[in-house]
């Protein structure tokens, strides 16, 4: 591995297990980012920090300015300037700057191909068809997919330092925010029934898990060749919504009832919630269609080998517990269930 490296990011989510590895394997690490989620006081023994705020592009090329590194890992850029004033700073001398991005650049993601089955959906390739890059300085939520596609090609586009793109998709593990896995440990561990939508219950979703993504980085940032690349990472599993329900399950090792309700039915369940989100307690996938990735690419040319979603999901659900123990989640929001459940009940459906 190599041994004097960068992390843009390195605090919360992907960043912090990424930065644990680094240490893990002696890499001298510097990460840059704001300071604000983990002080310099919390970062791992001999890691030195940076802070400056990425949209600051005059500090961030002031703080670079002169410093050698064998590998950058992005893990923070959202807009393609972001990428640009780090990669200006940087001397010709840098080894690899790797960025992670995302598969919902694929337009397959936004416009599915004609014929197109949920159940059983065509892989997607690191060389399909992507949306078109956004450099505007709008609302990042609006124009994540696009911004990001915009950093990828800021990266591509350049020749001097060589560049590859990571493209995960639904990343989770240890110290994720995200509330997907644990819509459903929180049901089992409460012993109540998990609620699925008929839409999404045999929708294909494919997922990323963050120790496979990071092994990926680790691979991507000592690979020979400055040729530019770009590799979808992605669990070996693709399942329905319905079945990560029973592998939940099966991580838990409990035996709670999987209800499956009609979609419209919660339209009709009024739960409070800020304007623009979810009631509390909604199924946590959305409306994209079932999709899954082909990461045949990253297996031939790192030798990365894809994970057991099976492993992942029953290494998250001890950290679950954990979190819930240490009182580091707060207490889940069962209204809405409550609500469905009791509409199933009046219409005579529930079990």
């Amino acid at each position: 591995m190599t041994e004097r490296v960068l992390v843009l990011g390195g605090t919360r989510f992907v960043g912090r297990h990424l930065l644990e590895r680094l240490v893990a394997l002696g890499c001298a690490v510097d990460v840059l980012n704001r300071g604000v989620t983990m002080p310099p006081e919390a970062l791992p023994a001999g890691v030195g920090q940076l802070r400056a705020d990425r949209a600051d592009h005059g500090r961030v090329r002031s703080l670079l300015s002169g410093r050698a590194y064998d590998a950058v890992f992005d893990v923070s850029a959202y807009r393609p300037q972001e990428v640009a004033t780090v990669l200006e700073a940087l001397p010709d001398t840098t080894g690899h700057y790797l960025l992670i991005s995302t598969c919902v650049v694929y337009t397959h993601l936004w416009d599915p191909a004609p014929g197109h089955h949920d159940e059983d959906p065509v892989p997607i390739a690191e060389d399909d068809g992507t949306v078109a890059g956004y450099f505007g300085d709008g609302d990042i939520v609006v124009h994540y997919a696009g911004a990001k596609r915009a950093c990828e090609t800021t990266l591509l586009g350049q020749d001097r330092i060589p560049g590859t793109v990571l493209r995960p998709c639904g990343i989770y593990g240890r110290y994720d925010d995200r509330y997907r896995h644990d819509y459903f440990f929180d049901r089992i561990a409460a012993g109540r029934p998990v609620l699925i939508p008929d839409s999404h219950v045999d929708r294909r979703i494919h997922l990323t898990s963050v120790d496979g993504l990071v092994d990926a980085c680790v691979r991507a940032a000592g690979r020979t060749g400055d040729d530019p690349l770009v590799l979808n990472i992605a669990d070996r599993d693709v399942l329905s919504c319905g079945e990560l329900a029973e592998e939940c399950v099966r991580a838990a090792g409990a035996d709670p009832r999987i209800i499956v309700y009609p979609r419209e039915l919660a339209g009709e369940v009024l739960v409070p919630a800020e304007a623009g989100t979810a009631p509390p307690g909604a199924f946590p996938f959305g409306d994209e269609p079932g999709f899954r990735l082909d990461c045949t690419r990253a297996g031939e040319v790192l030798g990365w080998t894809a994970p057991s979603i099976g492993a992942g999901t029953a290494a998250l659900f001890g950290a679950h517990a954990e979190r819930r123990a240490a009182g580091g989640r707060a207490e889940p929001d069962f209204r809405f269930d409550d609500a469905l459940l009791a509409r199933l009940a009046a219409a005579g459906s529930s079990p």
